[in-house]
């Protein structure tokens, strides 16, 4: 649990509490974690993170003022101020701290020339601890922050007799924190671990991050880690430098430092560059920080990406290389097909709201630049999305037949057809992939006229799950492709014989003209809204499934379905046609893990079988006559 605690004179601050999403790491490398991974002293890999969510946050945010007077009753839980023994609370702040609103204050006392000495103990330590702090119910800390000429004998000598003093007169609230000096050791560390309350760290520039190292590697786990950052004054006149740093100091603390349990922000802010102000502000509206005494959580930060990890709503992505990756200038992010994000500063932050990727496994493509713009490190990962934002589904025109009713086929065999492109004329060469308008019209007629009935994939589905039946002569009608011949040709003649369809399409060209147009989602939608059609899956880019290992093949599968039900609504049955019949045993696996329930193979032979995962078509082509048709139908039922 953290906080972050700001400085600003004379002024009264308001933060507002933001909760929402919380962070969750996504790795940019497969790499395992060590056995402290989830513990407050585990570290990091270095990789690609990302925000998790549900969570409570990881450290309050409170607010640090220059004199007591400047305390406003509203807003944050923790206040901190500097040593003003002549100031005391407001009536207004007292009440807030009675009825709960506050958690505690924070003191800060420098002992030295300058400052509260040595010699005047203990007589003016009254004075800081007054006794209308002392009836509230709340935490008190004390920092004890030495000046430079006061050795490490002094001051652990003065830091006992305060702790002494606090135990004699049984004020059990009242925390001390313990600031180490100098060139602090691992064996002075553990002098002291058992002696002190908690310990302080002061961090102004990037060389203080080696003694914070130091100090985490002693005391996490075992004393709370308090820092006073006042890197904006060291870096007032070096804007680039310190933005640099501010950032990859406090995303560092999320990250690498889990167990320091405040951190407090001493700049005057009113007195700071604006770009100051505003990383300091941004750093306020993160969903990890809270201005409210919430519940603390002892739940690990971070999660490393796999495809159980589950994104919902905003989130922040950020990048942490490896060591041995040196002067990046920039890191590129692409989701899926998407616009590329760039980010140029560590630990290279970006937010994206989640509802805009499909629900299912997305890819986050991340490339990294050094300062003379080459490329040092790509990497590709994937990771699934799940948020309540489909539209709504058109209804369909379904009949939903009683279990008696079953197909009088010989065989158990229920016969679908696959047509691709309709044109009103088709030359020789095409007649394969190509059905003429008339002939297709024909067809249908001939169905009718012979006493099929055309179902729907749905009905299938029942079907096979032994919860509804079949007409007596079953068939179903399907499409592959998505070409804009399936709108403009073919589905006035399904509405002119009021007859269901499926449309198997690459999501990947929907609205594209490749070699050929294909057809656009408002025009699927308006085919789905007629209850006739329904549109199904043909792969996302049409690649040859039994060539591609298994990542691949569940996230083709998974962005195509979520682009359909993104744009289309959810589907009542997921059905997958694999492109030119290329699928292995093991790509049906993988396909029927992501929620496909019904995949269409191969072509149908006298031996085919329909079953869930193995649906086979029959080849209609521009050379097959009406009788023709019906003939292979029979051919294969009977």
């Amino acid at each position: 649990m953290l906080m972050l605690c700001e400085i600003k004179k004379r002024e009264k601050f308001f933060w507002s509490v933001l909760l929402g999403t919380l962070f969750l790491l996504i790795f940019y490398q497969r790499v395992s974690y060590g056995e402290n991974i989830g513990k407050a002293q585990g570290t990091y890999p270095p990789g690609v993170l990302v925000s998790k969510v549900g969570r409570y946050p990881v450290f309050e945010l409170g607010v640090k003022v220059l004199s007591i007077q400047d305390i406003s009753p509203t807003g944050d839980a923790w206040i901190s101020f500097s040593y003003q023994p002549e100031e005391g609370l407001s009536e207004e702040w007292i009440q807030a701290a009675q009825e709960g609103e506050k958690k505690g204050l924070h003191f800060l006392v420098r002992i030295g020339e300058e400052n509260l000495q040595i010699k005047d103990f203990p007589e003016r330590l009254a004075d800081i601890f007054q006794d209308d702090y002392l009836d509230l119910n709340m935490d008190f800390w004390v920092s004890l922050i030495p000046d430079q000429g006061i050795s490490p004998i002094e001051y652990d000598e003065f830091y006992h007799r305060v702790k002494e003093y606090f135990v004699q007169t049984e004020k059990e609230n009242i925390s001390l924190i313990w600031y180490p000096q100098g060139d602090f050791s691992e064996s002075r560390g553990e002098q002291v671990v058992d002696k002190i309350d908690r310990v302080g760290i002061n961090i102004s520039q990037k060389g203080d991050l080696n003694k914070l190292d130091r100090i985490y590697q002693i005391f996490a786990g075992k004393k709370d880690i308090i820092i006073n950052e006042n890197i904006i004054d060291t870096y007032a006149y070096d804007l680039i430098r310190g933005m640099a740093f501010l950032e990859e100091f406090y995303y560092a603390v999320a990250i690498k430092y889990p167990a320091v349990s405040a951190v407090f922000q001493s700049s005057d802010l009113s007195q700071a560059d604006t770009k100051y102000q505003k990383a300091i502000e941004s750093f306020k509206q993160k969903n990890w920080v809270s201005t409210l005494a919430l519940e603390k959580t002892n739940e690990p930060m971070f999660d490393v990406l796999n495809l159980e990890v589950v994104l919902t709503g905003p989130v922040e992505f950020l990048f942490l290389p490896r060591d041995d990756i040196q002067d990046i200038a920039y890191v590129e992010y692409k989701f899926n097909t998407g616009t590329i994000i760039q980010a140029i500063r560590s630990p290279f932050p970006i937010m994206i709201d989640t509802n805009q990727l499909h629900n299912g496994i997305n890819s986050l493509t991340t490339v990294i630049y050094n300062k003379e713009l080459k490329i040092i490190g790509k990497h590709r990962s994937y990771f699934q999305v799940k948020n309540n934002n489909l539209p709504y589904r058109a209804q369909r025109l379904t009949n939903l037949y009683s279990q008696e009713k079953k197909p009088i086929y010989a065989r158990a065999y229920i016969p679908v057809l696959m047509y691709h492109d309709l044109a009103p004329q088709v030359p020789k060469e095409l007649s394969s992939s190509t059905v003429s308008t008339g002939l297709f019209e024909k067809h249908l007629k001939a169905l009718l006229e012979q006493g099929y009935t055309p179902v729907t994939f749905y009905e299938l589905s029942q079907y096979l799950n032994k919860k509804g039946g079949m007409p007596a002569k079953p068939v179903i009608i399907t499409m592959d492709d998505g070409y804009l011949s399936n709108y403009t040709l073919a589905f006035p003649l399904l509405k002119k014989y009021k007859v269901p369809a499926t449309f198997f399409v690459t999501t990947a060209y929907m609205g594209i003209k490749t070699q050929m147009p294909h057809i656009s989602w408002d025009q699927a939608r308006e085919m789905e809204e007629s209850g006739l059609v329904d549109i199904q899956s043909h792969t996302h880019w049409h690649r040859l499934y039994s060539e591609l290992p298994a990542d691949e093949v569940m996230y083709e599968t998974s962005m195509s379905f979520g682009l359909i039900e993104k744009n289309l609504g959810k589907r009542d049955v997921k059905v997958l046609a694999y492109p030119e019949f290329r699928n292995t045993p093991d790509n049906r696996k993988w396909v029927q893990e992501q929620g496909v329930e019904l995949q269409v193979t191969n072509l149908a032979s006298k031996q085919s079988v329909t079953s869930k995962q193995n649906i086979q078509r029959i080849h209609v082509h521009n050379n097959m006559s009406p009788q023709a048709l019906i003939n292979t139908i029979k051919k294969l039922t009977m």
